[in-house]
């Protein structure tokens, strides 16, 4: 009522300075005035009930929560429940989602997962609720391309809250479930609120294959290792077979003159019963 005073008072004042203050005018703003003043009681009159309302709810509210620890369930505060009209979607921090080799094998073994909800500008929203998160590797037979499959409760999921210099979120870090036989995988990630409501997110993931994880299960082949040599001494050595005599023939097959290589039989070699005699 105070503000409504000055206001006229003002113009009256510039209408009286100005030299146009007359009788018609006059009637004018008081009656223009008296309309603003109504209008404003009633914006106060609505506002007090309004107030009233919100005291009410607020007591119901705080005596409903009341009931529900006493009863064992978990009663979400006014703040949470402003977090959960403000996510609007869920995405994958893409710097901190990567798989992960400490084993010293050939590739990836565990995975390290970074997601948050977020706003309709994009910005971060800490809420909490059940989380499921699934690996595909579409480079494997269709009944084994699901890698791994995690589900989180509310309480997982707020355990699992990281607020690190780089980025926040929730923060998992899993071993997968069977061997990764492709270059890259699918993560498929569903966020369910408390109010119902379901957010998903698909990020593809670039990771190193386990092709020789998938042969550790047989056995290695044995390895044959060469004999050693036997050192036999020279004492024991087995001894030379003698040369057969061969022999000496001419080289062109044919007698050779006398005097050289093989003698030629005579008569005066001739035995007795060898001698040939005369009938």
């Amino acid at each position: 009522m105070r503000v409504a005073h000055l206001t006229w008072m003002s113009v009256v004042a510039v209408l009286l300075a100005g030299g146009c203050a007359s009788h018609g005018n006059l009637e004018v703003l008081e009656s223009e005035l008296r309309r603003q003043e109504d209008q404003m009681a009633q914006l106060q009159q609505q506002l007090a009930v309004t107030r009233n309302e919100l005291d009410v709810a607020l007591n119901e509210a705080s005596r409903l929560r009341q009931q529900l620890a006493a009863n064992g369930t978990t009663a979400h505060s006014p703040e949470h429940l402003e977090n959960e009209f403000k996510a609007v979607g869920l995405r994958f921090n893409t710097y901190l989602t990567s798989g992960i080799d400490r084993d010293g094998q050939s590739g990836d073994e565990q995975i390290s997962v970074l997601l948050y909800p977020h706003d309709e500008q994009g910005g971060l929203v800490k809420l909490t609720g059940n989380l499921e998160l699934r690996a595909l590797d579409l480079a494997a037979p269709k009944a084994e391309q699901e890698v791994g499959a995690w589900n989180y409760s509310p309480s997982d999921t707020k355990a699992a809250w990281h607020s690190g210099f780089l980025a926040a979120g929730f923060l998992f870090e899993e071993t997968w479930q069977r061997p990764v036989r492709g270059p890259e995988i699918t993560l498929h990630a569903r966020f369910t609120t408390a109010d119902g409501r379901q957010f998903d997110a698909i990020q593809p993931l670039r990771v190193k294959p386990q092709v020789n994880r998938q042969l550790s299960g047989k056995s290695a082949p044995k390895k044959v290792r060469a004999a050693k040599p036997v050192v036999t001494p020279a004492s024991h050595e087995r001894e030379a077979r003698p040369k057969p005599v061969e022999p000496d023939l001419p080289a062109n097959g044919f007698d050779e003159p006398a005097g050289k290589g093989r003698p030629i039989p005579t008569s005066d070699r001739y035995r007795d019963w060898e001698v040939p005699q005369y009938r």
